[in-house]
């Protein structure tokens, strides 16, 4: 850890540019004792971190992404960006001809309706957004 802290003193004289200790966190594995979690926190300055956390607005977590953590990221795309996407995997299946969609011959909300429906059972992005919600509120 001292090595690393001469790394970024060397940064810091080189770009002159400071490292915020205050807002840099460090984040341990279980089996830290907290003797060595207060050593290194020493060493450093920096912080305790816990988890989760949202780094770039991407939920950074232990173990599996849920539901609820990926609910953080649909809940902020705007209708716009849904749009996009459904139009985008809509001209995979209707293909394209000199950049321009191809008439389709069927449309996009038969297919995403389930097979045993006539669809193919693709999922429209507006209404996987909507359950996921749903199934927030449902664990509320």
């Amino acid at each position: 850890m001292r090595e690393l802290m001469k790394v970024i003193e060397t940064y810091e004289s080189c770009s002159g540019q400071q490292v915020s200790k205050e807002k840099t966190a460090i984040y341990f594995a279980k089996q830290f004792s907290v003797r060595r979690k207060r050593d290194l926190m020493n060493i450093t300055g920096f912080i305790e971190g816990n988890f989760p956390f949202t780094y770039l607005g991407a939920p950074i977590v232990t173990g599996r992404l849920t539901n609820l953590h990926l609910d953080v990221i649909l809940n902020r795309l705007p209708k716009a960006v849904l749009k996009i996407l459904n139009r985008l995997l809509s001209s995979f299946f209707g293909g394209e001809k000199d950049g321009k969609g191809k008439k389709k011959w069927v449309g996009w909300k038969s297919m995403c309706k389930p097979t045993e429906e006539g669809g193919i059972g693709l999922r429209d992005f507006d209404e996987v957004q909507y359950s996921l919600h749903m199934n927030l509120h449902g664990k509320l």
